[in-house]
């Protein structure tokens, strides 16, 4: 794998010593997915979807996840129906329509002589869809089946691209915001051990070092209660609140961290707007009113653990200069991913798409804001429990 550059450790342990909040995402940073598990999951659930409720035909049920056609880090055009790869600068570097690379030429005929997507911001609009993380391969994968079996007639009704688009964000909205909706959360809860990869070990022995170091510890994620109750249940036990010191659910990230957010938090038991509480579920909320409540003379004194590079890295640090650690799994090179089993390993499919952080020699788009925004980079909790043991044990990690 090539040398991805990162900011000299000495100064971010300096960070850590002087840190008192550390705080973590859930998905893909406490927990580990069994990825092509996941995303054959989603694949299935938004599948079926289309079908019940858009009148989709049946034969897109029969749609089989291939993990060699989206991989994370691809921005999907929706316009034109194309998957990519974008360098730091925003160039086009791969374009894949159906199951067909175009060439350069054919790139260009699409996209104008200098490839630039100038309106590429990191966030999914009526657009681009953004694969910024595990969760969004699904989508983009059944978005690249279905603009194909258009294209072969194979759709009835007729569905243009932005219409297949939309019905497919309708299917994420039904599949995730409601805990008592949908096949998502029952599937994931008859069979954890086929979606978690168990660090359940390393979780816990991580959080009680940082407990030595005197670090107050706090959650701050995305997800729903329900999943995130189900999720830490089975990594961390039923006593598993009693880790945190603050537990921030359905945070609507990236808006939390954004300068004119202004959505209250929310009590998740009664569903009223509530201030601030300590060891007590709350969601919604903004970072104003958690760095009021936290009473903090620095914001750098929290350090903040997340895998999406702008809702979590990139807007943490621009909005609040939180210290961030992005947690980027493709840095793990011993990874095989046999534990999924995947049909193809990891080396095969970078030889279709590339390395994750890496286009035509030049860091990738995500590979650039990783790089700039975040100042410690580890491929797991487990990797930087690792770290940390040896920086408690023998002083600062050079480069």
């Amino acid at each position: 794998m090539s040398q991805q550059k990162s900011k000299p450790k000495k100064i971010f342990w300096k960070r850590y010593l002087s840190s008192k909040y550390v705080g973590f995402d859930l998905d893909h940073t406490i927990s580990k997915y069994h990825k092509l598990n996941l995303s054959i999951l989603t694949t299935k659930c938004y599948t079926k979807y289309l079908v019940n409720e858009k009148g989709y035909p049946e034969k897109v049920l029969k749609m089989a996840f291939d993990p060699k056609i989206c991989v994370k880090g691809n921005i999907v055009d929706i316009e034109k129906g194309n998957l990519l790869k974008v360098d730091s600068e925003k160039k086009i570097c791969k374009a894949l329509h159906g199951d067909k690379f175009l060439n350069e030429s054919e790139i260009e005929k699409e996209y104008g002589e200098n490839l630039v997507l100038d309106d590429l911001q990191g966030f999914s609009n009526k657009k681009y869809l953004v694969v910024g993380t595990y969760f969004e391969i699904g989508a983009g994968y059944c978005f690249n089946r279905l603009v194909l079996m258009g294209e072969k007639g194979e759709l009835e009704p007729k569905k243009t691209n932005q219409e297949i688009y939309s019905d497919l964000i309708e299917s994420v909205m039904y599949t995730y915001p409601v805990y008592e909706q949908g096949d998502f959360y029952p599937s994931v809860s008859q069979d954890l051990p086929g979606i978690f990869d168990d660090n359940t070990k390393d979780l816990k022995k991580l959080f009680k070092l940082l407990r030595k170091d005197n670090k107050k510890i706090f959650l701050l994620t995305n997800s729903i209660f329900g999943y995130v109750d189900l999720t830490l249940d089975y990594l961390l036990g039923s006593n598993w609140q009693e880790y945190f010191d603050l537990i921030l659910i359905y945070a609507k990230k990236p808006a939390f961290f954004q300068n004119d957010s202004q959505t209250p938090f929310v009590d998740v038991k009664t569903q009223k707007e509530c201030s601030l509480k300590m060891r007590y579920p709350l969601q919604n909320g903004n970072v104003k009113d958690l760095m009021k409540f936290l009473d903090l003379v620095q914001n750098n004194e929290i350090i903040y653990f997340g895998d999406h590079p702008v809702g979590d890295v990139r807007e943490a640090k621009n909005h609040v200069n939180w210290t961030t650690v992005s947690v980027i799994e493709e840095l793990d090179i011993f990874n095989n991913e046999k534990s999924d089993n995947y049909s193809e390993s990891i080396e095969k499919r970078k030889q279709i798409w590339g390395e994750y952080l890496f286009c035509n020699q030049k860091p990738s788009y995500w590979g650039s804001i990783l790089n700039q925004f975040s100042d410690y980079q580890t491929a797991s909790l487990s990797h930087f429990l690792s770290d940390l043991q040896k920086f408690q044990e023998f002083g600062a990690l050079e480069n």
